[in-house]
């Protein structure tokens, strides 16, 4: 009998395949990502069972895997794009989540290219935030530490930043709200403090910055 794990793989890529025009990019992205794993669940399957866990076939498994993720600069950019996509969605429960931050790591950890993956992972991240779509700030944060755990806490010194001036301008805004009512209407104003050098945003220098009246 073929294992569920080979079926749910081969009916990912062929549905990944370039001649599958009916996927978005976005689909695409998230079913290349979920092809892999279930990939290395089926390879892991068969390596925790029929051969108990061998160490030589861990070892070979772990290199296959490592070179097959890492054949192309592509893994990267879609591991980054998953996790974009997926964190933009209304909060949902802790099985989920815990499934797409699994997701994540188990690919990560194989990439040559984690230094890109960072950094890619740190521009989406300010996208979300700055255009409010940061929903999932606690599950944010656990993905976040667990890429400590994995590279090292000086590797996400701007990323945890970025974070702390979220929480540092959350702060500020509930201490210093202010609003004005004028012709029935009500005026929020709301000010995000980011620390210069942690926010891949470009320093617009040159420029007169022309303030409302109103404000």
């Amino acid at each position: 009998k073929v294992p569920t794990s080979w079926t749910r793989f081969r009916q990912r890529m062929r549905r990944c395949s370039k001649v599958t025009m009916s996927l978005t990019e976005e689909e695409r992205i998230t079913e290349t990502v979920l092809a892999v794993i279930d990939l290395k669940n089926l390879v892991d399957g068969f390596v925790s069972g029929p051969f108990a866990n061998d160490p030589m076939l861990q070892q070979t498994r772990d290199h296959a895997f490592q070179t097959v993720v890492n054949k192309t600069n592509k893994m990267t950019n879609f591991l980054c794009h998953y996790a974009d996509l997926e964190f933009k969605k209304s909060k949902g429960d802790n099985e989920d989540f815990g499934t797409i931050i699994g997701n994540v790591m188990r690919i990560y950890k194989y990439l040559y290219s984690s230094d890109a993956f960072l950094k890619m992972y740190q521009k989406l991240l300010t996208m979300r935030i700055l255009n409010d779509q940061f929903k999932n700030r606690d599950y944010e944060i656990e993905l976040i530490n667990k890429l400590k755990s994995e590279s090292g806490a000086s590797a996400l010194t701007k990323i945890t930043t970025m974070i702390s001036d979220i929480d540092l301008s959350d702060k500020f805004n509930n201490e210093n709200v202010v609003n004005r009512h004028d012709l029935n209407e009500l005026f929020t104003f709301r000010v995000t403090l980011l620390t210069s050098g942690s926010w891949p945003i470009t320093d617009h220098k040159s420029g007169r910055k022309l303030v409302p009246k109103q404000l």
